[in-house]
């Protein structure tokens, strides 16, 4: 089609073929796929530093520290000694949220308290304190906990 005869003269739709030549079409193309490139790149690494923060900022709730450090083998397997430092790590991060927490029932200082006690022996056993093992297997008492502040 001659621009001649394009009814279409003043759209931007008009001779299509003439206007993008093969040259100019290649490098509207490659700039086009490099601004997409640079996009995407952007967007997945906003979207990994949103992730990641949240995921910083989410603490364990009570149930799952029950779950995990106390129903679990876990708890146990830290005041025993049989521990890697991963394990040892985890557990006093599980016992630190679950002590930042409000108590379901009972009073808040009990709650400090009894916390508190579960977090240093934790603590002992991750820095090699001699006794925390057993200072930890006391504070994992789940009675003396549940009668007080268990919902």
């Amino acid at each position: 089609m001659d621009s001649d005869q394009c009814f279409l003269r003043n759209s931007p739709l008009c001779c299509v073929k003439k206007r993008f030549t093969p040259a100019h079409g290649k490098s509207f193309m490659l700039r086009t796929l490099v601004l997409l490139a640079v996009v995407a790149s952007f967007s997945l690494t906003v979207f990994n530093a949103t992730s990641s923060a949240a995921d910083a900022e989410k603490k364990a709730s009570i149930k799952q520290v029950m779950k995990e450090a106390m129903k679990g083998p876990l708890g146990k397997k830290v005041a025993s000694g049989d521990a890697t430092p991963e394990e040892q790590a985890k557990l006093v991060s599980l016992l630190k949220d679950m002590a930042a927490a409000k108590p379901p029932k009972g009073d808040q200082a009990s709650w400090d308290a009894k916390a508190k006690a579960l977090v240093e022996a934790a603590e002992g056993v991750q820095a090699g304190t001699a006794g925390s093992g057993a200072a930890l297997t006391a504070a994992l008492n789940c009675g003396a906990c549940h009668k007080a502040h268990k919902g």
